[in-house]
């Protein structure tokens, strides 16, 4: 705890530092006696309104198979180019993805949707909108941690995109869902190359293939350094 929070409350919970925000969230729980299982720490979206075009575009894409790619991220660091969006999105030909951007990043959502195998979509403007679209997807392939917090919500498999910050993937790394992490060599997500992305994309998909076909390859959570 810090010190200056001593003298203030009546106890203090001691926490590691690298623990994932949603178990630091529950601590209070085991203070209180409250038993949990792990499966009942899972961030949750609550119902919430949404837009009539994210209603009916959900309801459009249900039964398609879709990868998101979240375009957006809270700091210029954590940014991937356009320029890699564009190629990864040409590496796959025969897969059709849906974007995800922030307000800001519309312009460059509205180019990427030129490519064939991109499904136009309306902008989300909150995240239960997001929540809402997400829920259908195959995959998400993400450089901001708010999207992998979405997919741990909606049991969703991701690729998330992280910079070298040790406490980027031990704090707000995914949680209790099927995921890839690649970390750049520097503090920049821009310095990982389309390659190492597509390499990683590609065998979580021939991962899911094999096991909804009856396959025996298990889920592995790894960790793709990049340098």
């Amino acid at each position: 705890a810090h010190p200056y929070h001593e003298g203030l409350f009546n106890h203090l919970i001691k926490i590691e530092y690298h623990t994932r925000m949603a178990l630091k969230n529950c601590s209070l729980l085991s203070v209180l006696s409250v038993r949990t299982r792990e499966k009942e720490c899972r961030p949750y979206l609550p119902p919430a309104p949404v837009s009539g075009a994210i209603t009916r575009f959900s309801e459009k894409i249900n039964t398609d198979v879709l990868i998101g790619l979240n375009i957006s991220a809270g700091s210029p660091l954590r940014c991937w180019t356009e320029e890699r969006w564009h190629a990864l999105i040409k590496g796959f030909p025969d897969m059709q993805f849906v974007i995800f951007s922030a307000p800001g990043d519309t312009n460059m959502k509205m180019r990427l949707e030129q490519h064939d195998n991109v499904t136009v979509s309306p902008p989300t403007v909150n995240i239960y909108e997001v929540g809402e679209l997400v829920k259908h997807l195959r995959l998400l392939v993400t450089p901001d941690t708010s999207l992998v917090h979405v997919a741990s919500c909606c049991n969703i498999p991701v690729i998330g995109l992280y910079t070298k910050a040790p406490q980027d993937l031990s704090r707000f790394g995914p949680y209790l869902v099927d995921f890839e992490i690649i970390t750049s060599s520097t503090s920049q997500v821009s310095d990982i190359e389309v390659e190492v992305v597509a390499s990683v994309m590609q065998n979580k998909l021939l991962q899911q293939l094999d096991m909804a076909t009856g396959g025996t390859t298990e889920s592995s959570n790894k960790k793709t350094e990049f340098s």
